[in-house]
C-alpha cells in the first residue's frame, strides 16, 4: 500500500460534513427506541449511513424546513480593502525585496491590537514575586505580539493603550546597591540552628525589592542593611544572628549580579487550568509590572515599477504599479467571492441542521463515531502524559475528558467524554439532515458520482504536492465509499437549495 500521509492535509475537504459542527443545536426528543441498522457491508470506515431505510423514524425536517431559506452575512466580511491590498503587497517586499521592512522603535504612541512589542515584566502572586515570572535579567527585553495568544490570558490585553514613553526601566550592572532598588542576588545559605545543625541551600537569580518592608521578615533582620552599599558585582559574605547572642544565624555568600528599577504599568492576568509549565500556578490570578520598552514598526518603501517587474507582474499599460495594484484588488475580490460562496452553503446548511429534530439514533451511529475518536484520543492523551512526565516531571491531565477539553479549547465544560459524544451525535445528525433533503429531492449517488469526486480529491492532492502518484483507487481506499457518498450528498443537496436562499446582508 503507498504512503497515504497526503490524504491528511486538509481536515475541512473530506471530513463527514462541514459548517456546523458548533453552530447546530440537536433537539433529541429521546423517548423513541432506536430502530435497527441495515447491516454494515464490507466499507467499515464510515458508518453505513446510505443503508439506511426510512429516514424519517430517525429525524423531523420537512419541505418547509429548507425550502427558500433565509440567512444572514456581514457586508464587511466580503468586502476588499485598502488595508488588504496592502497586506498583500507588503507580503511581496518581504518575500523580493532585500532588507525590507526597515524596523523602528516607536514610543510615543499606545500599543494597539496586532503591534510588536518588546516588554520586560516581573509576575506576582499574593505580592510576592513567583519564581519563573520575570525576564528583567535579560539582556534584551521579550517580544511580543498582542493578540497572538503567546502570554496567558488577561497579559497582553492589559497592554492595549500604554504607552511605551510612560514606562522606563533602569539597569545596572556595576556600581554601588541602592535602598530602591531591586536585585537579583545569586547566594549559598547556610542556616544554623541554635543546636548547632546546618542545612544548605544555593539559589541563582534571586529577585529581592530592598525598598520591601517584608524583605527582611523573608531573608532575617538587617539582610536589607548588609546589602544597600555594596558593589554590584563584589562577592558578598555575611551572617545574620537570630534573637540575642549566639542562637543561631544565616550566612549568606554570593553576589548581586544586576540592579533594576521600573517604572511600569500593572496588568493582571490568569493562569489557564491546565498550566503545563508549572501546576501550583493554575487557575490562579497573578499581576505583573510590565515596562513597554517599544513598539516595533515595519517600514515599506512605496512599491515601484522595479518591485512590480521583481514580483514578476508583466503590465500591460505605462503605469506598472497601478495595474499591479488593480491585479491584486481584483485577485482578492475573487478571493472574498469565493469564502461568501462557502459561507452560504455552509449557513444553508447550519440552518437545516438547527431545524432538525432527532427522534432516536440509528443503532450503534453515534457509538461508532465515539469509539474510534475515542481511541485515537486516548492514544494521544497516553503520548501527552509521556511528554509531560519527561519535559516536565508532572502531566497537567488526570483523565481523557481533561484532554479532551483541552485539546478542542472549551472552557465552559467539565465533562470531556460527554463533550465528545456530542460532537459524535452532530457527526450522525449532519448525515440525517442529508439523507433526509437527498431523499425527498431523488437524489441518489452513483458509483460514477464516487469515482468522479474521488479524482477531484486526487486532482488537488496531486496539484497541491506537484505529483501524480495520487489514484482514484487510493482516495477511495483511504476514505472509503461511505464516506466519500457523504460529501457528494453535501454538494448536491447545497447545489439544490442554495439558489433558492435568501441572503441578508448587515
Amino acid at each position: 500500500m503507498k504512503r497515504f500521509f497526503l490524504l491528511l492535509l486538509i481536515a475541512a475537504l473530506l471530513l463527514p460534513l462541514v459548517g456546523c459542527q458548533k453552530s447546530c443545536k440537536n433537539k433529541n426528543k429521546g423517548p423513541a427506541e432506536p430502530t435497527p441498522a441495515a447491516p454494515v457491508t464490507d466499507d467499515t470506515s464510515y458508518y453505513p449511513f446510505s443503508q439506511l431505510g426510512d429516514v424519517s423514524a430517525y429525524l423531523s425536517l420537512s419541505p418547509s424546513d429548507w425550502e427558500r431559506p433565509t440567512i444572514t452575512l456581514r457586508a464587511d466580511d466580503y468586502r476588499v480593502t485598502d488595508a488588504m491590498v496592502t497586506d498583500v503587497v507588503h507580503d511581496l517586499q518581504k518575500k523580493y525585496l532585500p532588507d525590507c521592512p526597515t524596523l523602528l522603535q516607536v514610543t510615543d504612541r499606545a500599543v494597539a491590537p496586532g503591534d510588536a512589542v518588546y516588554i520586560y515584566y516581573t509576575g506576582y502572586l499574593d505580592g510576592v514575586a513567583f519564581d519563573g515570572g520575570s525576564n528583567v535579567s535579560q539582556s534584551v527585553p521579550s517580544r511580543l505580539e498582542i493578540g497572538s495568544g503567546q502570554f496567558i490570558p488577561g497579559f497582553e490585553e492589559g497592554l492595549v493603550g500604554v504607552r511605551p514613553a510612560d514606562t522606563a526601566i533602569e539597569r545596572r550592572t556595576s556600581g554601588e546597591i541602592t535602598a530602591d532598588d531591586v536585585i537579583l542576588f545569586s547566594y549559598n545559605l547556610t542556616d544554623t540552628a541554635a543546636d548547632g545543625t546546618t542545612t544548605e541551600e544555593n539559589r541563582a537569580n534571586v529577585r529581592v525589592d530592598l525598598s520591601d518592608p517584608a524583605t527582611d521578615e523573608r531573608y532575617g533582620e538587617g539582610f536589607s542593611a548588609r546589602l544597600i552599599g555594596a558593589q554590584l558585582g563584589q562577592q558578598l559574605s555575611f551572617t545574620l544572628v537570630e534573637g540575642a547572642g549566639d542562637q543561631g544565624g544565616r550566612t549568606y555568600e554570593g553576589v548581586v549580579s544586576l540592579a533594576v528599577r521600573t517604572r511600569g504599568v500593572t496588568v493582571s492576568a490568569t493562569f489557564p487550568t491546565p498550566y503545563p509549565n508549572n501546576r501550583d500556578l493554575a487557575g490562579r490570578t497573578a499581576t505583573f509590572e510590565v515596562v513597554v520598552s517599544y513598539i516595533e514598526e515595519e517600514v515599506y518603501p512605496d512599491p515601484d515599477a522595479d518591485f512590480v517587474a521583481a514580483v514578476g507582474f508583466e503590465a500591460q499599460t505605462d503605469d506598472p504599479v497601478a495595474e499591479f495594484l488593480s491585479a491584486v484588488r481584483a485577485d482578492l475580490a475573487d478571493e472574498r467571492e469565493e469564502q461568501k460562496t462557502a459561507d452560504i452553503r455552509s449557513a444553508v446548511f447550519a440552518l437545516l441542521c438547527e431545524r432538525a429534530e432527532v427522534i432516536a439514533w440509528p443503532a450503534g451511529s453515534v457509538e461508532f463515531f465515539y469509539d474510534r475518536q475515542l481511541a485515537d484520543i486516548t492514544a494521544e492523551f497516553n503520548q501527552a502524559n509521556q511528554y509531560y512526565l519527561i519535559y516536565y516531571g508532572y502531566s497537567p491531565f488526570e483523565t481523557v475528558g481533561d484532554y479532551i477539553l483541552a485539546a478542542y479549547g472549551v472552557t465552559d465544560e467539565t465533562d470531556g467524554l460527554a463533550f465528545l459524544r456530542r460532537e459524535c451525535e452532530q457527526i450522525v445528525l449532519e448525515n440525517l439532515v442529508l439523507l433526509r433533503v437527498a431523499r425527498a429531492r431523488g437524489f441518489t449517488v452513483t458509483d460514477e458520482d464516487v469515482r468522479a469526486y474521488a479524482a477531484e480529491v486526487a486532482a488537488y492532492y496531486n496539484a497541491y504536492y506537484n505529483t501524480d502518484t495520487i489514484t482514484v483507487a487510493d482516495v477511495i481506499e483511504q476514505y472509503g465509499t461511505e464516506r466519500l457518498i457523504s460529501r457528494v450528498l453535501f454538494s448536491m443537496v447545497l447545489d439544490a437549495l442554495v439558489p433558492a436562499a435568501t441572503v441578508i446582508y448587515e
